[in-house]
């Protein structure tokens, strides 16, 4: 009877221990998770977007370099942030999630008009890019790209990630104008 009991204490301690563990090993991956969310760090030469991508994919190319990023569509990438390479940067293509349909591409600029300001050291917001799809007679399949710049938009991501307020605010349009704005005021 003895041994019974000290059996099941044993088992007891073994399954506490292993609980205790799979415990800490999920608070270690919060935690971590957390830590890489909060702390932005910028290499030289590099800054923040913001942007919103609807459904679509836009592949934007920096206009003297080449260097390509590509802000990406659906839910799973919404209110997101990345680091890219500062520069001039225009929209190069859009990747449509219908598989029937091709890209649709944009030629580059031979000047600095419709190219986005991305300057060093600070977040960008691109704006949420919706395109609404209109199919016409002849199964012609027409391309309507609206920008919208949305407070409500940043307030989600900054609400997400803070420390994005330790770098500075601009919006950028596509005729390569800019507008600084305060965290605070959004």
């Amino acid at each position: 009877m003895r041994s019974n009991e000290l059996n099941s204490a044993r088992v007891r301690d073994v399954i506490s221990k292993n609980i205790m563990h799979k415990l800490y090993i999920f608070l270690l991956l919060i935690w971590s998770t957390n830590a890489i969310a909060n702390d932005i760090e910028l290499k030289t030469g590099q800054s923040i977007v913001i942007a919103g991508a609807g459904r679509h994919d836009f592949l934007f190319e920096e206009i003297f370099s080449s260097r390509v990023f590509t802000v990406r569509g659906g839910k799973k990438y919404k209110y997101k942030y990345f680091v890219v390479d500062s520069g001039n940067y225009y929209l190069k293509s859009i990747d449509p999630i219908f598989s029937n349909v091709e890209n649709l591409n944009f030629e580059k600029p031979d000047n600095n008009s419709r190219t986005f300001q991305i300057p060093e050291g600070k977040v960008v917001y691109l704006g949420d890019w919706i395109i609404d799809n209109n199919q016409e007679l002849q199964h012609v399949l027409t391309w309507n790209i609206k920008r919208d710049y949305s407070y409500k938009f940043l307030k989600k991501i900054w609400r997400r990630n803070e420390s994005l307020s330790s770098f500075p605010l601009v919006i950028s349009n596509e005729e390569g104008k800019m507008i600084s704005v305060s965290w605070n005021d959004i």
